[in-house]
């Protein structure tokens, strides 16, 4: 009898199966929460970083442009590398690169006294890129506020694939006859 109450009230040493199956899935999840939380941070530097290069990029080109007097000059990727005025950090050869790859310039041939910059991201940067870049992109001029960014087309059928973004510029002389 007296043996029987001993293993009765004995104390439990360590843990259970399901304490322990417990706490590896606690630490799983709290695991994969601290490594989607840097992946957004990361995603949202890089989402940065290519603004910031596709602004060097049409600054770049508006500058190139404003020293031309000839407004049916062309403007291109070569060109705008060549001008010497793109940061040296993201020009590769004789390419402009941000993170995501490739950014090219070219003349838009669809509207008259516009440059497009095209870059690619993945499908589900690409719009965020592009509500950025207008955010960014109003002026106040004066008593008007004058988009300096025309437009910007994310070409894509899935948001999970790659999307090509263009980025449609006015050129600063067009800026400045619509501002007075």
């Amino acid at each position: 009898m007296l043996l029987s109450m001993k293993n009765k009230y004995r104390k439990q040493k360590g843990f259970s199966l399901l304490e322990a199956l417990l706490a590896i899935v606690i630490i799983v999840a709290a695991g994969l929460g601290v490594v989607e939380l840097f992946n957004s941070a990361q995603n949202k530097n890089k989402l940065k970083a290519t603004e910031q290069v596709i602004q060097q990029t049409a600054s770049a080109t508006s500058q190139l442009l404003s020293t031309s007097n000839d407004v049916a000059d062309t403007v291109d990727t070569a060109a705008v590398i060549a001008s010497g005025l793109m940061p040296s950090n993201v020009v590769v050869g004789n390419t402009i690169v941000g993170p995501y790859g490739l950014v090219t310039v070219a003349s838009d041939p669809t509207v008259h006294n516009h440059y497009t910059v095209t870059a690619i991201l993945p499908g589900n940067q690409a719009v965020t890129l592009c509500q950025d870049m207008f955010r960014s992109a109003a002026i106040f001029n004066g008593t008007k506020y004058i988009n300096t960014l025309a437009d910007c087309s994310v070409f894509s059928k899935d948001s999970s694939k790659d999307a090509t973004v263009d980025l449609s510029f006015p050129r600063e002389e067009y800026i400045n006859t619509v501002a007075s």
